[in-house]
């Protein structure tokens, strides 16, 4: 590069330099959009040509869209759920569970016990108890779904099977998984949880 090509520098002061593209152009043309600014002491600094800067049209999840605060998209969330969604319902007990917890379309039935002297008599009115408690909401044993029935004696397996179907129609009995454990009253020869489904047909 000849001396024709070079940037001219003075100490002291900022001087705004044109870089020639060619022998003979004159300094005093517009400095182009690349020329440099040069601060004495510092390392040069590009000064870059202003230009307009176009406003960002922002749309829901692109970069320049800014969300409102969260504190009111929880409130518009929850604001939107009271008004689509039933609250939840309980049938309460004098003990610290629920006979029942309604929730949307679904019950999910607490543990029931019936009383009386034989099996039978305790799985009869352990039904009778299911029935008030579906009737609070209501739904009837037609719309279980799902029971798990707990037995004190596994001996006691053949007679529940037998008189597990006096309480439904014939063919519409709900899943059911049958096990044994032991209870805190001595009396209690059986219990039965389960889940009931609310159709909208």
């Amino acid at each position: 590069m000849d001396q024709g090509h070079r940037p001219t520098l003075t100490r002291g002061r900022t001087t705004r330099v044109a870089l020639l593209r060619g022998a003979g152009q004159s300094a005093s043309r517009a400095r182009p959009a690349w020329a440099l600014r040069l601060i004495p002491g510092r390392r040069r600094v590009p000064t870059l040509p202003t230009e307009p800067v176009a406003t960002l049209r922002s749309t829901p999840g692109s970069a320049g869209h800014r969300s409102a605060p969260r504190s009111q998209l929880h409130a518009h969330q929850r604001l939107r759920r009271s008004a689509t969604v039933p609250p939840i319902q309980r049938i309460t007990t004098p003990f610290s569970y629920s006979a029942a917890v309604v929730a949307g379309d679904t019950a999910y039935l607490g543990l029931h016990r019936g009383f009386g002297m034989s099996f039978t008599e305790q799985l009869h009115d352990t039904f009778v108890g299911l029935a008030s408690t579906l009737d609070a909401i209501g739904l009837t044993t037609a719309d279980l779904v799902k029971v798990t029935v707990w037995l004190k004696d596994i001996a006691d397996l053949p007679e529940m099977e037998h008189l597990f179907g006096d309480h439904f129609d014939d063919g519409e009995y709900p899943a059911r998984m049958t096990a044994t454990t032991e209870f805190v009253d001595a009396d209690c020869l059986l219990m039965i949880e389960g889940i009931a489904y609310r159709s909208t047909e």
